[in-house]
């Protein structure tokens, strides 16, 4: 639990620095920062999300669809 917990406040806070910097940066930056803060967190610990609930997922979830959507 304390692992998936301090996925998310990682989560959030990267996602303050991405959409700040969507203004400055041009998409194929935005892609490469993508990369860097959320989809290699989201690597990194997704053999223990495996066996998570989903309502423990869900905010990660959430996060990476409010990602998306800002490209």
């Amino acid at each position: 639990m304390r692992l998936l917990f301090s996925f998310h406040i990682q989560l959030n806070l990267s996602l303050y620095l991405f959409v700040d910097s969507r203004n400055y940066l041009p998409v194929n930056y935005l892609h490469s920062l993508y990369i860097t803060l959320f989809q290699s967190v989201l690597q990194y610990g997704i053999l223990g999300w495996e066996s998570a609930y989903k309502s423990t997922l869900h905010p990660l979830m959430l996060l990476q669809k409010i990602i998306i959507k800002i490209f």
